[in-house]
């Protein structure tokens, strides 16, 4: 009897647990972790080196809102069928390659086939056991049979070949930090995969930079560097050149003018050429102190340093680049698209690092700086794009500029010069008027050219007639090659006195749309405070040939005249135009 009791309140109470359990979590619901992780880099998987039975995979790592990034599990699993795409499909069909590991973002797959197509996928666990799937990756192994794909050859494009031994040679490095540097104007289009130059006796670390250039000298815009030293120099040839390689070569379109800049930590010495000026696509310079670091000056009599450039015909892998060299976006839009191209090629999967950072406008209060990366899979020639957020503000200001770059190019795919871009920023808070101008363009006569043969510059003298910000200018200019830059300097005896104020490069493919008064409008990104009363200078000048329409016969300007300057006389040398002594112009000017 006490027995059937105890037994009849034991089952009792099991009953009532089992009920006051499920009151509890009806409730108190349960808050266990229930969301699965989020796959990095949209869930791309980047495939690497793929020998004859392995594969080479990698991906961005994933992120949880319990599980830390570190603790998080990953499993590789693969198939030469095209079944694992899903979660369920992964775990089910997929041969899992290891075990469930944490933290790994890359791994090399093992024990393949050769000549065989493999289907790739990551699953990706959290602690409490929620998962989710990458986005898979396909590759095909290498055949044992198979020939190694033919390289295209690498050609001589431009050069200064002779050296002239009697001469001496110029230092590098040495007590006066002395950097040397050639102009170069491509004559094909390509990627160009190295140097030639007869470098002598190197000590330390020898860089060999292509920069940006014009025919005033190298600019500071890097395109490609190597960095030699007795581990990894190059020996010279029977001609005395010795090959210098870039490990990133970027595709230089025909007609670019770039610069090739040696310097170095210890010292060397480089051959020079014969006299006179040998190569006509630009000349030599040289930095060293005492002259003031940073200012580059033409060599002598012996104009050109030997060289030879190196480019190579293979863009079968593609050619990445900005759609454009120039984005403009109101800080009202909320946000900014930026496309990016692969073109010409499309073997193999390829990616590139892109970046938003700060040029003239601040991160975190104009914009938001971004940093990524964009894949393309093997045939894949579609257009990429990335968003940086633009942050909106009642402060009245000039337009900003972002810097937007490319890096790390991957897969054989090269880069474009220039892998830079700007995104301008439009304050929608600025109120503009017209201050200063002459409007009226003759069309019946012939225009005035910037740049060409004589490198001509061409100026306008203007006074500011209400206080504000200098935004803009509008000019009835045209183009056919290089770029166009505008100053705006300082006068001093009427004429610009060769203080730059604020500048703007415009390449020719981004030239503003020509407005219904047959003027463009250039605006700058760092505009200049004048107050009434104050005088400055317009200036024009060209790396290419450009050209300005003219004004009417006479003086219909009274704030200021128009100069021009080239080489064929002193090119420091201002002269009054005559006749029609005024361009047509118009100031943009911001008020608030």
């Amino acid at each position: 009897m006490v027995r059937e009791s105890l037994g009849c309140c034991a089952l009792l109470i099991a009953v009532l647990l089992i009920v006051s359990c499920s009151v509890w979590d009806l409730l108190f619901p349960s808050t266990t972790d229930s969301v699965p992780p989020v796959p990095g880099g949209s869930g791309t998987i980047v495939v690497g080196t793929a020998t004859e039975s392995s594969v080479q995979l990698s991906w961005a790592a994933a992120g949880d809102d319990e599980t830390a990034a570190p603790s998080l599990l990953y499993l590789v699993v693969y198939s030469t069928a095209d079944s694992i795409g899903t979660l369920a499909q992964a775990l089910e069909n997929g041969e899992r390659f290891g075990t469930w590991t944490p933290g790994v973002t890359a791994v090399t797959v093992t024990g393949l086939v050769p000549d065989t197509r493999y289907y790739f996928n990551v699953a990706v666990s959290d602690a409490a056991g929620n998962k989710a799937i990458y986005a898979g990756a396909t590759a095909v192994t290498a055949s044992p049979d198979s020939d190694p794909p033919p390289s295209l050859p690498a050609v001589i494009d431009q050069q200064q070949s002779v050296i002239d031994y009697g001469a001496g040679s110029l230092a590098v490095g040495g007590s006066s930090d002395q950097k040397l540097a050639q102009v170069v104007t491509a004559g094909i289009s390509g990627p160009l995969v190295a140097v030639d130059l007869p470098v002598q006796g190197s000590t330390g670390d020898l860089s060999v930079e292509i920069t940006a250039a014009t025919r005033n000298g190298p600019e500071h815009d890097l395109i490609a560097a190597s960095v030699f030293n007795e581990s990894n120099m190059p020996t010279a040839g029977t001609d005395g050149f010795s090959r210098f390689a870039f490990e990133s070569p970027v595709h230089v379109p025909a007609g670019t003018m770039f610069a090739i800049v040696l310097s170095s930590s210890g010292s060397c010495t480089v051959a020079q050429g014969p006299e006179g000026n040998p190569y006509p696509g630009g000349d030599g310079y040289y930095d060293s102190r005492p002259n003031e670091p940073g200012v580059w000056v033409r060599l002598g009599t012996r104009s050109d340093l030997p060289f030879r450039t190196v480019v190579s015909a293979d863009v079968s892998h593609g050619v990445i680049e900005f759609d454009r060299s120039i984005y403009r976006v109101s800080e009202a839009d909320g946000e900014a698209i930026v496309s990016v191209n692969r073109l010409m090629g499309s073997v193999g999967q390829v990616s590139v690092d892109y970046a938003a950072t700060e040029g003239s406008a601040t991160a975190g209060v104009d914009f938001g700086e971004v940093v990524g990366t964009l894949v393309w899979n093997d045939g894949d020639l579609s257009f990429r794009s990335f968003s940086v957020p633009i942050y909106d503000d009642a402060a009245v200001e000039p337009e900003k500029t972002v810097l937007l770059t490319l890096s790390g190019v991957t897969g054989g795919a090269v880069l474009r010069y220039p892998p830079i871009a700007h995104l301008i920023i439009e304050d929608d808070d600025v109120g503009e008027v017209v201050d200063q101008e002459q409007p009226i363009i003759d069309k019946s006569v012939g225009g005035l050219g910037i740049g060409g043969g004589g490198n001509q510059r061409l100026a306008q003298v203007v006074t500011s007639g209400i206080p504000g910000y200098l935004v803009a200018v509008k000019m009835p200019i045209n183009g056919t090659s290089g770029d166009l830059v505008i100053e705006i300097q300082g006068v001093a005896s009427e004429k610009p006195d060769g203080t730059v104020l604020t500048s703007e490069t415009f390449e020719i493919g981004d030239f503003p749309p020509e407005d219904a008064d047959g003027m463009r409008r250039f605006s700058f990104s760092t505009s200049v405070y004048f107050v009434s009363g104050a005088r400055f200078a317009v200036v024009l000048r060209s790396d290419g040939s450009h050209g300005v329409f003219r004004g009417p016969i006479g003086d219909s300007y009274s704030g200021g005249k128009a100069y021009w300057a080239d080489l064929q006389f002193d090119p420091d040398t201002w002269v009054e135009l005559t006749g029609r002594e005024d361009l047509p112009f118009k100031t943009l000017v911001s008020t608030e």
